[in-house]
């Protein structure tokens, strides 16, 4: 078992599709006001329409580069993704994800969202996005460090 191989097997707990749909899960369970209050309906749209074009651009970005999408295939990566929605965020797909948990918490008049958001990007964060990162850093070397140091994680 090489590196990466270790690096994958000892961080990634659950793949980030399988988080956010508990996150769907538990903001859609979690107890909640009956009614949504004035306006978080449109603003809830809004943040879905957003995180879904953040996300294609995300996509098509890395279908672009000819590079694997999966968070479970990192050791397959052949390119560093630095164009497109990857100038303001180095995680584009995982902030969509945020954006879409927030607008189904706002749709759903839950405020549990925010606990839900807090810890998925906390989990997210840890369990994927730094071994991620710690394992682009060896692929990529100084080319990722200095791209690590202009764009930011998250926004």
């Amino acid at each position: 078992m090489n590196d990466i191989e270790r690096e994958r097997t000892m961080s990634l707990k659950l793949p980030p599709p399988v988080l956010f749909m508990i996150g769907i899960g538990l903001i859609t369970f979690l107890p909640r006001y009956n009614e949504p209050v004035c306006g978080w309906r449109f603003v809830a749209a809004l943040f879905a329409i957003i995180s879904f074009i953040i996300a294609g651009m995300s996509v098509y970005a890395f279908l672009q580069k000819k590079t694997t999408i999966s968070p479970l295939d990192l050791d397959k990566t052949q390119v560093l993704v630095v164009h497109s929605v990857y100038k303001v965020s180095r995680n584009p797909m995982y902030l969509s994800l945020v954006g879409l948990l927030i607008a189904w918490g706002m749709w759903t008049a839950s405020l549990s969202f925010v606990i839900v958001v807090w810890g998925f990007i906390r989990y997210l964060t840890y369990f994927q996005i730094l071994p991620e990162e710690r394992m682009l850093e060896q692929k990529f070397g100084q080319v990722y460090l200095s791209y690590q140091q202009q764009v930011r994680r998250w926004l």
